[in-house]
């Protein structure tokens, strides 16, 4: 079936922090594209505006990736809060989480990609019931407290600050001019770091691993890439990732993905069986683990 219309596509897609990932952009722009842009009945189901019904499999021969990049993209995906899922034996339900935001007609200044940090803002997701009743208060509201993610107050550079402290932009300074003397090739990216943008991770980071950051960024060639803040904040959420996993390991011993997982039993190599994992829900998902042996 031969789809109609257009969506709209913000330039602050530029910063998102997945913009560098292609399967990540591929899979947001194409779920963006199939999502209803009104609510529909579906073999018994209310499917929203926003939302859409797929799979996996679907996904894989709508795109081009294979399932498994399919996997990884919306997980990705999933843990910047651009999306939900819901699955079930037969299908997935698929929520865009600010798809008003994205796609809405009220204004030409939408939001880019990923949550701004007011969680409970960002995943309000009105009913069709609501929306009608809360239109009038959203347009009155939406200068004066934006949830734009090109708002850097809000997760992403680009937008209008709410007037930083002479101390934070001070700070600042003194941030772009350590770079500037220890990194110079960070300094001469073609987007190099503004004023603005370290002010929004200064608020956000710590000052020592913004420079540990930086200082990875360098010594791992990112000055190659174009933006200098895009590849930061990718960066700083490989870095919480590993975090995170670590400090779950700690709890929970050595944990592994699927696929790690079955590289370990006799099939492919390995000395364990199935049996002798089991299961752990971490924040990044569920993990496997080896079961500790009792005699």
């Amino acid at each position: 079936m031969t789809m109609e219309g257009w969506i709209k596509i913000h330039r602050g897609l530029l910063d998102w922090e997945w913009y560098s990932d292609t399967n990540c952009v591929r899979m947001a722009l194409h779920l963006l594209l199939k999502a209803n842009f009104q609510t529909r009945r579906w073999r018994g189901i209310t499917v929203e505006r926003g939302q859409l019904v797929t799979s996996r499999a679907a996904l894989a021969r709508e795109t081009g990736l294979s399932e498994r990049e399919v996997r990884t993209a919306v997980s990705k995906l999933e843990k910047s809060d651009f999306l939900t899922s819901r699955a079930t034996s037969s299908y997935t339900v698929v929520t865009i989480c600010n798809y008003e935001r994205y796609q809405s007609t009220d204004s030409t200044e939408r939001p880019a990609f990923g949550p701004a940090d007011d969680q409970e803002e960002t995943n309000f997701r009105p009913t069709s019931d609501q929306r009608a009743t809360t239109t009038e208060e959203s347009k009155k509201g939406r200068s004066k407290k934006s949830t734009h993610t090109v708002d850097t107050e809000k997760g992403v550079a680009g937008g209008k600050t709410a007037g930083p402290s002479a101390e934070l932009t001070e700070a600042a300074d003194v941030l772009l001019a350590w770079i500037g003397e220890r990194f110079a090739q960070i300094a001469a990216m073609e987007e190099p770091f503004t004023r603005q943008q370290l002010v929004w991770m200064l608020r956000k980071y710590d000052v020592e691993d913004i420079r540990r950051l930086v200082a990875a960024m360098d010594n791992k060639g990112a000055w190659k890439n174009r933006s200098a803040f895009c590849t930061f904040t990718s960066y700083a959420a490989r870095d919480h990732e590993l975090l995170t996993r670590r400090q779950a390991e700690a709890e929970c011993g050595r944990l592994y993905t699927y696929l790690q997982m079955v590289q370990l039993l006799p099939t492919n190599g390995g000395n364990y069986r199935a049996e002798d994992f089991e299961t752990v829900q971490t924040p990044q998902g569920v993990r496997w683990r080896i079961r500790t042996r009792r005699d």
